[in-house]
């Protein structure tokens, strides 16, 4: 799968005209991320449509405490456990409209 970063944020192309956040369980960024509903690839310049949040994107993820995803007007799905386990994030904003949420997005199983 071909992917790319912007603002340390990884995104995966999924087809002509759209990428999902990718795997970033490995994010050291900012506490606070705002995802854009496009972003520009920065190998080509082409422009793409945010569209999906894919399992486990944030996985464990201990430096997140805020994700903005209000400006995702084309996100259609959030995947299973793509916030899971982050035990820091207080706060998420979502698009008015998304198609589907996975049950399990916010699955905290404490072993």
């Amino acid at each position: 799968m071909v992917s790319f970063k912007v603002n340390d944020i990884e995104y995966n192309i999924i087809s002509l005209t759209s990428v999902e956040i990718g795997n970033n369980i490995n994010y050291s960024g900012s506490s606070d991320i705002t995802i854009p509903s496009s972003v520009n690839d920065p190998n080509d310049g082409k422009n793409y449509k945010v569209i999906n949040v894919s399992v486990n994107a944030f996985y464990k993820n201990i430096v997140l405490t805020n994700i903005d995803l209000s400006n995702c007007i084309y996100l259609t799905s959030l995947e299973s456990g793509c916030f899971s386990k982050c035990i820091n994030l207080t706060t998420i904003f979502f698009p008015l409209l998304c198609k589907r949420l996975i049950q399990t997005l916010f699955l905290l199983v404490l072993v």
